[in-house]
């Protein structure tokens, strides 16, 4: 796959994922509310993007790590109605019930929307040890899952 990936959230987790997947080559764009967080990315070959619209222009799955549900809404609501047709995966710590939340909101954008739980450290990603359960639609999660094994194991729960 050679698809654009956008990562919006560099924070430690945020930032191993986009490594890892700038480590293969894949082109990416990066945003993070501090711009000075996303400025290395740019010396391994991301657009960094000064705004999450500029961020997710590029195409492809847009990978969301964020500090928590509001701000998950706080990036992705205002760029929501241009989403429509767009894979979202969220890897923001959430409650089920904000996941589910989460994907009516997608839902009612036209957006696919993949919620994931990550069970390792930054460091562990890309690497044996780490694991992320997704729920939401199983094709969806067939589609990406090419990208989703690069982080570590991919386990796939269920569409809830």
């Amino acid at each position: 796959m050679s698809t654009s990936i956008s990562f919006l959230g560099l924070g430690a987790m945020g930032s191993a994922l986009a490594t890892t997947v700038l480590d293969t080559g894949r082109p990416a764009s990066v945003w993070n509310r501090d711009p000075r967080r996303a400025q290395p990315f740019s010396d391994r070959g991301a657009l960094v993007a000064d705004t999450v619209e500029r961020a997710v222009a590029a195409g492809g799955p847009i990978v969301v790590c964020l500090l928590d549900h509001r701000s998950v809404h706080d990036v992705l609501d205002p760029v929501g109605a241009g989403l429509a047709g767009r894979t979202v995966i969220n890897l923001t710590t959430t409650t089920p019930g904000e996941s589910r939340e989460l994907a009516g909101w997608a839902a009612g954008h036209g957006i696919a929307f993949l919620d994931g739980a990550i069970l390792a450290v930054p460091e562990m990603i890309g690497g044996p040890g780490s694991a992320i359960f997704y729920s939401g639609p199983e094709a969806v999660f067939a589609e990406h899952r090419e990208l989703l094994d690069r982080w570590g194991e991919s386990i796939y729960l269920s569409s809830d």
